[in-house]
Parts: structure tokens; C-alpha cells; sequence
């Protein structure tokens, strides 16, 4: 599997249960994203969470700590930062093909 990368040089992973019913309420997702950010990966995920409040009129939280709850989460930070973002899939990261220069 190869991984998308965005103009920051990012890495953006949607990890999802899968939804019990035909729809996937979003309302109470969060973006998790490594810190500190400089620069292009900062703007990046500020440019993330205010797309999705255009589209969906809904501010995601952006947080430092894989949730306990259970919410669905937005991951997305450097692949070299994976295991201070990705929670329990950073190891499923480290086996997936890295993406190449844009």
C-alpha cells in the first residue's frame, strides 16, 4: 500500500472503525497530529480542520493524544513522527510502502 502525501509532506490517514449503519456521523472526530509543527506541516493541518468546517459547517478539535473514548480520528503528521501520532496503527505504518517526492 502506498501512502498518499499531501504538499506539506504529510501524511494524512483517516483510521475508522467500520460504522454500524449506512451513515458515519463525523460530529465527534478529532484530528491527531504530532507537535510540535513548523511551518508548511502547521499550516497543513490548520488548512484541514477549516475545509472540513467549510464543507461541514463542524470544527474538529485538533489534538496531541490518540483518544481513549473511542471517537474517530483524523491522523495526520509526518510519517517520521508516525508513533508520537498514529496511536496503535504506527505499526501498521512502518510496513507500508513510503511514499516518494512529490
Amino acid at each position: 500500500m502506498k501512502l498518499p502525501q499531501t504538499a506539506a509532506g504529510l501524511i494524512p490517514l483517516i483510521l475508522l472503525a467500520p460504522p454500524p449503519a449506512a451513515a458515519l456521523d463525523l460530529t465527534q472526530a478529532v484530528v491527531v497530529a504530532p507537535a510540535p509543527l513548523d511551518g508548511p506541516e502547521s499550516k497543513a493541518i490548520q488548512s484541514l480542520v477549516e475545509e472540513i468546517e467549510k464543507r461541514t459547517a463542524v470544527r474538529l478539535p485538533v489534538e496531541r493524544e490518540w483518544p481513549s473514548a473511542g471517537a474517530p480520528v483524523i491522523a495526520a503528521g509526518p510519517l517520521a513522527k508516525a508513533r508520537e501520532f498514529a496511536g496503535e496503527f504506527a505499526r501498521a505504518l512502518d510496513s507500508a510502502e513510503k511514499p516518494g517526492p512529490e
